[in-house]
This record gives structure tokens, C-alpha cells and sequence, in this order.
């Protein structure tokens, strides 16, 4: 029976001394040496320390129970402490846990010191306080909700019963027997096999508390992330919206909010070589503000200013599709490009707008002032042998050509069959656009 007990003891200490070096937790370490300093207590007790272990130390063999009990009352104090994770749920019961782990310590330096008569009943009350205190401090625990509190108590209670009846035996109160007198033994197997199956099962525990934080980590991880990828499509979004309104504003003219030179350069080539391919006509329309500068030098520039800003306006209303392009040329001149519309068509329009032009009553200061217009029309089926600027040449010249004869008119260029250009005004007749 006592070899059996030893030896279940040893293989218990050796079991989680590798399971301490394996998962680093202090609570295993304060389990081996309680179970060490209770096989040593025992072993002396029953006479096999000073038969086996120190024969030759007789003045260690008469202190050695008193130590090594006080010593295993100090290693429960701070196994419980760790083991139920006091600190978590009771500072009282941390502080109490903490300071039966330390009074152990204390006992066991003053059963070096003291008789072993007065070392004997300071144990037997330290002890006895320090079991009653941890059975109940286990209860307390249990009850706030911790897990292995219930193992504790159910180990803790088999040992302290096991250790009343053999007391009560030896005070002769019960019968003694085989069972009774190896009650104490028996009761710390069970202990320590309780406690070992409760440490086993804090590792699955906190096995698992890592997983759920993990899980909980990685959750938070991808909710972050999501949050973050609709952030970044919201600023993405937020970034397309105000790159389209600087390229619309870099597209437009400051003044007359009409498209810009450079944005009417790129619709050229664009419509150009879709013609190209669709072999439809392509018109443009060149106009000129007559005695603009006159304007200015009479009434001011910002007078001239509202002067390009009404004939904007007239030519913008003078379109009446979405692919016409109207565009301020530079200085007071401006383009009207006409995809899909003949010559006829170009020279109705541009009639139409010189004669709103004339028509519009523009006043500054209590003066009306006349405005007129020089148009200058060019028209043709786009095709590879020629690049878009013909088109910007010769509506060019037909307007310069209307300046020349005497403003307030428009010139249509034509195209004739060996490739001369001849210029013509804006006829009455009724030509169809595209």
C-alpha cells in the first residue's frame, strides 16, 4: 500500500514537472512541489524518510514532519492562488490565499529553530487553519463562477475528510482499519489525481479561451478591414468625384464657361476620326466679335468682359445637340464644331446665331452697344489623306475673309473638285444636319 502510494505519487510529480517545463504555467510548478513536500511528510511520518532518504541525519528526521507539512501548506497557498485565479475574481481571497502560502514559509523556518513540541501545535493550527481557509475560499470561488473552483473543493473536501477520520482514529472516537489508517494516503491519491485531471483541464480551457480571442481577434481584424475597404472606396469615390470636377474646370473657360482651346483641340481629333471611319461630314463654325476691341478701349474691359459672356450664351443656345462642341478659341474668338452636319447645315446655324448676335440689346452704363459677328464656315468628309486642322485652316480663312468684307457676315467655304477652296455667304436655303 505505501509503494503504491509513492508511486503514484512520483509518477504524478514527474507527469507535471513535464507538463511545467512544457507550458511554462507557475500553477504546475506550486502542484509538484506540494506533492513532493506531502510524499516527504508522509515518508517521514511513516518512518521510511529516516530508514531510506536521511539515516544518517537524525536531528534533520526530528524536524523533517513539521517542515515538510509547513512546506506543503506554503506550496497549496500559492498553488490555489494561481490555480483559481484569485486575483481575478476576489482581492480579499488573493490577499488570504497569498498569506496562508507565506505563513507556511514562515512555519517552516521556525521548525528549524523552535522544540519540536511548540513546532508541533503551531503547525497543527497554522495547518488546520490554512486547509479550512482554502475549502473555503474554493466554495467562495465556485460560486462566483470559477470553472475549477468545483474540482478544488471536491479534492480539497475527499483529503480533509480522509485526514478527520484518521485523526478521529487515533484519538480512538472510530474503529480503526486497513482503510481508515491509509485514509490519509488515499485521500491525497485522490487529491492529487483531481487536481492533475483539473489542471489538464485548464489547459483546454485557456486552449480554447485563445482560440475564441483568436477568433474574436481575427473577427475584429475583418470587420476593421471591411470598414477600412469601404472607407477607402468611399475616399476613392469621394477622390473620382473631385478628379471629375477639376477636369471638368480644367475644361472649361473661366470666363464664359464655355469649353476651353485645349478641350476643343482633343473633340477635333476625337470627332475627326470617328468621321473618318463613318465617312460622315463634319462642319465648323469660326466667329469673331466685330470692333471687339473697340469695346474695350471705350467702355472697359470688364464691359468686354460681359460682352464675350452674352455671345457665349448665344452661341451655346444656338446648338442643339449633345456632340456639338462650343468653344472659346482665344481672345474674342470662338468655335462651334458640327459632327454629322453638311456645309448647308453648318451655314443655316451659323446664320441663326449671327443674327441673334445683332439682335441682342446689349446695354452697359445706359449705353447700348452694337455686336456683331464674323463667321467663317468650312465643311468635309473627313478621310486619312488629310489631318483635322484642314478643317481649322479653312474655316479660318473664310472667316478672315468676312472681316475683310466688311464684318457682320458669313462665309461658307467650298471645296471644289481639283481641291480649291471658294468662298461663298450663307445662302436661304433649307439644308438638312445630320
Amino acid at each position: 500500500m505505501h509503494m503504491m502510494f509513492f508511486g503514484i505519487m512520483g509518477a504524478l510529480a514527474i507527469y507535471n514537472l513535464l507538463l511545467y517545463v512544457a507550458v511554462r504555467d507557475g500553477a504546475y510548478l506550486w502542484y509538484v512541489l506540494y506533492l513532493l513536500a506531502f510524499v516527504l511528510s508522509q515518508a517521514s511520518l511513516r518512518g521510511f524518510g529516516f530508514q531510506y532518504l536521511w539515516p544518517g541525519a537524525p536531528w534533520f528526521n526530528g524536524v523533517s514532519l513539521t517542515l515538510f507539512l509547513s512546506l506543503s501548506l506554503a506550496a497549496v497557498g500559492f498553488f490555489t492562488h494561481q490555480f483559481l485565479n484569485a486575483p481575478r475574481h476576489s482581492r480579499l481571497w488573493s490577499i488570504i490565499f497569498r498569506a496562508i502560502g507565506w505563513s507556511g514559509v514562515g512555519l517552516a523556518l521556525l521548525s528549524l529553530i523552535v522544540p519540536y513540541h511548540i513546532a508541533v501545535a503551531l503547525m497543527l493550527v497554522v495547518v488546520t487553519s490554512g486547509a479550512v481557509l482554502g475549502l473555503v475560499g474554493g466554495c467562495y470561488l465556485w460560486w462566483r463562477g470559477e470553472v475549477l473552483a468545483r474540482f478544488y473543493v471536491i479534492a480539497w473536501g475527499i483529503f480533509l475528510f480522509a485526514n478527520i477520520a484518521y485523526t478521529l482514529s487515533k484519538a480512538g472516537l472510530i474503529p480503526t482499519n486497513t482503510l481508515v489508517d491509509h485514509g490519509t494516503q488515499i485521500g491525497a491519491v485522490i487529491q492529487m489525481l483531481l487536481l492533475s485531471f483539473a489542471l489538464a483541464w485548464r489547459i483546454n480551457q485557456e486552449r480554447e479561451q485563445r482560440q475564441e480571442a483568436q477568433a474574436k481577434a481575427l473577427r475584429v481584424q475583418q470587420d476593421a478591414n471591411l470598414k477600412l475597404e469601404a472607407r477607402v472606396e468611399e475616399r476613392t469615390e469621394e477622390l473620382r468625384h473631385a478628379y471629375d470636377q477639376l477636369k471638368q474646370l480644367s475644361e472649361l473657360d473661366g470666363l464664359t464657361q464655355l469649353k476651353n482651346r485645349p478641350y476643343f483641340d482633343q473633340a477635333l481629333e476625337r470627332e475627326w476620326r470617328r468621321n473618318c471611319r463613318e465617312t460622315q461630314a463634319m462642319s465648323l463654325l469660326m466667329l469673331d466679335i466685330d470692333h471687339f476691341k473697340a469695346v474695350n478701349d471705350n467702355y472697359g474691359h470688364i464691359c468686354g468682359d460681359e460682352a464675350l459672356r452674352q455671345i457665349a450664351g448665344i452661341c451655346q443656345d444656338g446648338v442643339g445637340r449633345v456632340a456639338d462642341t462650343v468653344a472659346r478659341y482665344g481672345g474674342e474668338e470662338f468655335v462651334i464644331l458640327l459632327p454629322m452636319t453638311d456645309l448647308e447645315g453648318a451655314g443655316l446655324l451659323a446664320e441663326r446665331v449671327r443674327n441673334a448676335a445683332a439682335s441682342l440689346a446689349f446695354e452697359w452704363e445706359g449705353t447700348t452697344i452694337p455686336i456683331t459677328l464674323s463667321i467663317g464656315v468650312a465643311s468635309c468628309t473627313p478621310d486619312y489623306q488629310r489631318d483635322y486642322e484642314w478643317l481649322i485652316r479653312t474655316a479660318d480663312k473664310a472667316l478672315y475673309r468676312a472681316k475683310a468684307c466688311g464684318r457682320n457676315r458669313t462665309l461658307m467655304a467650298h471645296e471644289n473638285d481639283s481641291g480649291e477652296i471658294n468662298l461663298t455667304p450663307a445662302g436661304n436655303n433649307q439644308p438638312s444636319r445630320g
